[in-house]
């Protein structure tokens, strides 16, 4: 213990040297981030003025292409310049969208986002697939194909979009089974390829598709089965429901059924509502209460009492909103019901029903 009082020196040095080293550290993490943010700020009013020179450009190109006169364009501001430029083609309609697509024709974008598909960087093969679309660039077709069935990515989603954009009829039998396959791709992206394609090209291949899938398939595609046309996607239905027993499958069948099914159907459905799953009962009920006449009450009623609460729920649900109900014979059912958990299901829903009504 003595000779370490006695010696304190190389200690000494040693806190400094430390001290020094976390000093240096922290001075150059620092420069280094306000290099960064520096290099950012750069970068974002560069950004600006280039929007300032070319939304102008775009503009007057997509009322008279042959009066513009085009501002040089840097290799580094062609990804800026497509995305402004597909921004516009897609709010375009008509003409306006033809005469930017002959500006994009002068720009030379076209070469240009055909090698960018190649790219190893997944944003550029994104732009490139939604820039060829966009043009209508039919002898891209088959890279755009290729991207569409392999890459299950961004690139893959617009790649579809962009197929669908340039030939939908054509797209349709390639995309309809894909769509089926990809369950990570966004339900929302797929239902806005789906409408833009429209009734007349999807229908044939969807139906197609449904008939082929299997059940865990069906129970996520039947989902989009509303943007086929409305007599085919019932005939469907019904086959499905008559083809199949597993409970995810019937369930999705009868949501999509909700708002398709005619009065021959209710003899199918009410046979559901007896159904072991209460999760096939509850979709059961759901489409009941469209459909249902006075001779189907009892047994809509009697669902009142289901082990379940969400059948009792939905039950109740189903006899408030039927036309010919009026709140004196919902009163006049609640009183007739020796269970406890129907007369609760009725009177929670009735209560619901008079605060909606009173703050029409």
């Amino acid at each position: 213990m003595n000779k370490l009082i006695a010696h304190p020196e190389p200690i000494i040095n040693l806190v400094i040297l430390l001290a020094i080293g976390i000093i240096t550290t922290s001075l150059l993490l620092l420069l280094l981030m306000l290099r960064v943010r520096l290099h950012q700020a750069t970068q974002e009013d560069h950004k600006k003025q280039l929007l300032c020179i070319w939304e102008p450009v775009l503009a007057a190109a997509s009322i008279d292409c042959s009066a513009v006169q085009l501002p040089a364009l840097a290799k580094k501001d062609y990804p800026d310049v497509l995305i402004l430029w597909n921004r516009f083609q897609e709010s375009m309609r008509g003409e306006s969208k033809e005469n930017l697509i002959i500006l994009g024709q002068k720009l030379g974008i076209e070469a240009l986002v055909e090698r960018m598909l190649s790219s190893k960087d997944e944003s550029e093969r994104t732009i490139a697939a939604l820039t060829l679309g966009n043009m209508g660039a039919r002898e891209s077709w088959p890279a755009l194909e290729k991207m569409a069935l392999t890459e299950v990515g961004l690139s893959g989603q617009v790649a579809a979009r962009a197929l669908a954009r340039i030939d939908s009829k054509a797209a349709g039998p390639i995309l309809i089974p894909l769509f089926i396959q990809r369950h990570e791709w966004p339900q929302s992206r797929v239902a806005a390829i789906l409408s833009d394609m429209g009734a007349e090209v999807i229908t044939t291949p969807m139906i197609s598709a449904l008939l082929r899938a299997s059940p865990e398939e069906l129970a996520r595609f039947l989902r989009y089965l509303p943007f086929a046309y409305q007599s085919e996607a019932l005939e469907a239905l019904r086959l499905l429901l008559s083809e199949h027993s597993e409970a995810e499958v019937l369930t999705a069948c009868l949501v999509a059924m909700r708002n398709l099914a005619e009065d021959r159907d209710i003899a199918v459905i009410k046979n559901f509502l007896h159904h072991p799953e209460w999760a096939v009962r509850v979709q059961a009920v759901n489409t009941m209460a469209r459909l249902a006449r006075r001779e189907d009450l009892p047994e809509i009623i009697a669902l009142l009492s289901d082990p379940n609460w969400w059948v009792r729920y939905r039950s109740a649900q189903a006899l408030a909103e039927l036309q010919f109900i009026s709140w004196e014979k919902l009163e006049e059912i609640i009183n007739q019901q020796e269970d406890r958990y129907a007369r609760d299901a009725l009177t929670q829903v009735m209560a619901e029903k008079q605060i909606r009504e009173k703050k029409r």
